[in-house]
């Protein structure tokens, strides 16, 4: 018997049983920790109040308020040629595609130089399609993948994905892709997957208290006195805080794998501002 073989399937099968496990448990700490909801009644006149400050809420206010589980997370890790047989798949390497794998083996940038001699049309739907069928391609779609943003820059377009688990987006686990004329010309990811889930004490604000702790900042947000701002969309969002992209990476934060985290009310604006608002409250 080939016993490291069978060593690598017993970690592999336990790892899978733990991530099943987690997954009861969150769903069974979301069915029994609901705390209350807000009021539609209550909605509305946060509404009016931001509306007198020209601060238009044009989105779906969450409803639900639950206590929080204490998630403890760790990134995905890569292996470079592993990446380069799901891009290049049985054919040879195209010299003008590059698969590169860092931070300790949890980011991933793929690029490719686009053909500038001629520049064909892509529409925002086409680039939506374009982009889901890389990720399928390089088999990285699951249920966990939301749709978060698209942004256009000339002919070239910009689709973001951000990591869901249950109604909460993961942050720091995110897909960047580049189209241009109807094809991949880059992709940026870093995913997370669950170890641990916790259920805790603590408690998130309401969105609506969300909405008025960040007030201030929103009005910050006019262009002038007497124009408006306006929510396109509040999320519950789960941030490990980790350093923010730079030229040179912090590479220590990528060392080691258990992670754990902040809640945060995310605001997103219909200029494509997002403004975070801390959502745990310790009672």
């Amino acid at each position: 018997m080939d016993w490291a073989k069978a060593k690598n399937i017993l970690i592999i099968a336990f790892i899978i049983t733990n991530l099943i496990l987690g997954y009861y448990v969150f769903k069974d700490w979301k069915a029994n920790n609901v705390s209350y909801s807000i009021s539609e009644e209550r909605i509305n006149d946060v509404k009016k109040i931001l509306n007198k400050k020209n601060i238009i809420v044009n989105a779906s206010v969450p409803q639900d308020i639950f206590e929080l589980p204490g998630l403890i997370l760790e990134y995905e890790t890569y292996n470079k040629e592993e990446i380069e047989a799901r891009v290049f798949g049985d054919g040879k390497r195209d010299y003008i595609q590059k698969v590169k794998v860092s931070l300790n083996d949890k980011l991933i940038n793929y690029t490719k130089r686009t053909i500038e001699l001629y520049n064909e049309e892509t529409t925002e739907e086409t680039a939506k399609k374009i982009s889901y069928d890389f990720i399928k391609k390089l088999g990285f779609h699951n249920d966990e993948i939301e749709f978060w943003d698209i942004k256009q820059k000339n002919d070239e377009y910009e689709i973001q994905y951000k990591q869901r688990y249950e109604d909460i987006i993961l942050d720091d686990g995110y897909m960047k892709i580049g189209i241009k004329n109807n094809e991949v010309f880059s992709l940026e990811r870093k995913w997370l997957k669950s170890i641990t889930v916790k259920p805790i004490n603590k408690k998130v604000i309401p969105a609506t208290k969300a909405l008025l702790l960040g007030m201030d900042e929103l009005r910050e947000k006019k262009e002038k006195e007497d124009s408006e701002v306006i929510v396109t969309d509040i999320k519950l969002v789960y941030s490990l805080n980790s350093p923010e992209f730079s030229s040179i990476f912090d590479e220590q934060w990528y060392e080691g794998n258990e992670k754990s985290g902040l809640f945060y009310w995310r605001i997103r604006l219909e200029s494509d501002e997002d403004i975070d608002i801390k959502a745990e409250a310790y009672e």
